[in-house]
């Protein structure tokens, strides 16, 4: 993305539902970002079916963006590997452009909240360098990350500085909250406002009550941290990635990945995820 090489002659339609609270007025908006998921997929609806009504009651817009329906991926994200993480980052950037001109948007205070890929995604549209590389007008106001992975994020952290809060879950062996956990203390050397909860007795997913295990989901857990360099390009299990997203992954995947996730949480920290979102957007958003 940081060379431009993103352009394609092939142009992709993006989709997502806009709610607000009136037609009345300008307000502050929550972007969502889904994960691997989807925006369909049967736990995360259910969580999108609690999150959208309380955001709207207190006052807030949500736009659910949806990378996969205009990729004719599916609900669910039909072979990912063929959307790459700067794909995804893009589109919320994009998409973020496209919603801050909407006359019931106040484009002065947009947050982005997303899960997993989606709070990867989350975190990484705080980085300047990417706003300048696509000569973008507006930002995010604010950045809620939940269960992200951090595993690699850019080696020098160059930010808005907008708030951060990352959820993270301590039980988590698909995206380790250790990895979230050493990124916020490096933020916050530089004087950035980031922030963590971690939620005892928590897995990866956990907006989902109920334990259960994907045991063909694979993890990076025996790949270590890696970064993304000042070039835009992964560095990551003593390789720099230069290929396609599907090259790199298919490398990690032969070279230190293994099978077998944990999944979900208690009906309490679901709710807890609940409180905090909204707790997080008041504060950074107002209402």
């Amino acid at each position: 993305m940081l060379t431009g090489k993103y352009k394609s002659s092939k142009k992709v339609n993006l989709y997502g539902d806009l709610y607000l609270p009136s037609k009345d007025g300008k307000y502050p908006i929550v972007f969502v970002q889904h994960g691997s998921g989807g925006i369909k997929k049967k736990n995360l609806g259910k969580w999108y079916k609690s999150l959208v009504p309380e955001l709207i009651k207190n006052g807030f817009g949500v736009f659910i963006n949806d990378s996969y329906g205009g990729r004719k991926m599916g609900d669910t994200g039909k072979d990912q590997s063929k959307l790459s993480g700067t794909a995804r980052v893009l589109d919320a950037l994009l998409a973020l452009e496209k919603i801050s001109d909407h006359p019931n948007v106040d484009s002065s205070k947009i947050g982005i909240t997303g899960y997993s890929f989606g709070g990867f995604v989350t975190h990484m549209v705080a980085n300047k360098n990417l706003i300048e590389a696509l000569n973008l007008d507006n930002t995010f106001s604010s950045h809620l990350a939940v269960y992200p992975t951090c595993q690699a994020s850019f080696k020098k952290i160059n930010l808005t500085g907008k708030p951060m809060l990352f959820l993270l879950g301590e039980k988590d062996n698909w995206t380790p909250a250790k990895f979230c956990i050493d990124y916020v203390e490096k933020m916050k050397k530089q004087g950035i406002n980031a922030k963590y909860i971690l939620f005892k007795d928590a897995y990866h997913g956990f907006t989902t009550a109920g334990k259960r295990t994907c045991s063909d989901c694979w993890k990076l857990t025996k790949c270590g941290e890696g970064y993304i360099n000042s070039d835009g390009f992964y560095v990551w299990a003593g390789k720099e990635h230069k290929g396609t997203w599907k090259s790199m992954t298919k490398y990690l995947g032969k070279k230190c990945s293994s099978r077998g996730v944990k999944l979900g949480g208690s009906k309490k920290v679901r709710n807890q995820t609940l409180q905090d979102t909204i707790s997080f957007f008041k504060e950074t958003l107002g209402s």
